[in-house]
């Protein structure tokens, strides 16, 4: 098969392709396995076949948005008014008008792109695990949001922890996180997309990481930084544990500057930290503080380096006494 002029509905009236979305011909199975890896250009084509083949096995079709709803209406209007060629000739495989539609919708997916996912918010101090439908999970954490399209892909504002559920297909999962994406097979990591920066820390598992056409190949315990502004990646290993503990609604600082605690409580709570004394910005801290209690860790900042902490609305004034 020519990779130049494939087309998803050349893949899905190909038997044997149809053979390897389905996992039952292992003769198939290596052929196309072997195909896929060797054509990268064709995976955006390859990735479509099987999220039509995955339609046609619904028994049920569920139109997604009103615009959907208008779109396919008029396509299948159009389809009604030309002979309808079956795209896969097995005796077992037989187009019904619910195949039909899902081709209509499939298709129309591609021009409603924006309407065809989930979305997923978190406010000011809150947390919330979302399971995703391959069996995934992730846990979101303070002023963060999720979006989720069909397949195994995903796109991160704030910052989350993924557990990724191994999967037999090729394709991966996919995290974008502004100019970053995370590409995992199965794992967990978390990902961080704050401001111009998007940190990545990986817990278990391997990851690969797309940076303006950049690739690295990331081990257990690795964090990579990357500045949105100036392009910079910065590489190092540390304790991943640390940088999720969130999640079990700890706040574990290590070595942290006060200037970097700062701007954690901005980040998760949606307050302005305001430091007058610049000499404290680099003075380091350390301790274990629930995340549902700041004053806790107010207290114990103020005892370290006689402070005065005071918090008024959604303001914290930290100054020397």
């Amino acid at each position: 098969m020519n990779p130049n002029n494939i087309q998803p509905e050349d893949l899905i009236s190909d038997e044997t392709f149809v053979a390897w979305f389905r996992q039952t011909d292992p003769v198939h199975i290596t052929y196309w396995d072997n195909w896929i890896a060797e054509h990268p250009e064709s995976k955006g084509d390859v990735e479509a076949a099987v999220q039509l083949l995955k339609l046609l096995d619904l028994q049920e079709v569920r139109p997604a948005h009103a615009e959907t709803l208008k779109a396919s209406g008029r396509l299948m209007a159009a389809i009604t008014e030309e002979k309808v060629i079956p795209l896969y000739r097995r005796k077992t495989f037989i187009w019904t008008s619910a195949a039909a539609a899902a081709v209509v919708i499939f298709f129309v997916s591609f021009l409603f792109r924006g309407t065809s996912t989930t979305q997923y918010i978190t406010l000011a101090g809150e947390t919330k695990t979302v399971d995703l439908p391959d069996g995934s999970r992730v846990i979101l954490n303070a002023n963060s949001s999720l979006r989720v399209a069909a397949g195994r892909e995903v796109w991160l504002e704030g910052e989350g922890f993924f557990s990724i559920k191994p999967n037999t297909h090729p394709m991966g999962f996919i995290v974008h996180a502004n100019k970053v994406d995370v590409e995992v097979l199965g794992t967990e990591f978390n990902v961080k997309q704050r401001s111009e920066q998007t940190t990545v820390v990986l817990k278990s598992g391997k990851v690969r990481l797309t940076m303006d056409e950049k690739k690295i190949n990331m081990a257990p315990g690795d964090l990579v930084a990357y500045s949105d502004h100036t392009g910079k990646i910065d590489r190092k290993v540390v304790n991943a544990n640390i940088y999720a503990a969130w999640k079990e609604g700890q706040m574990i600082f290590e070595n942290a500057s006060i200037r970097e605690i700062a701007g954690i409580l901005e980040e998760n709570y949606g307050v302005k930290v305001e430091i007058t004394d610049s000499a404290l910005y680099g003075k380091e801290f350390n301790g274990v503080f629930p995340t549902n209690n700041s004053n806790i860790l107010f207290k114990a900042l103020s005892k370290a380096y006689n402070l005065d902490i005071d918090s008024t609305g959604a303001t914290i004034r930290i100054k020397s006494r």
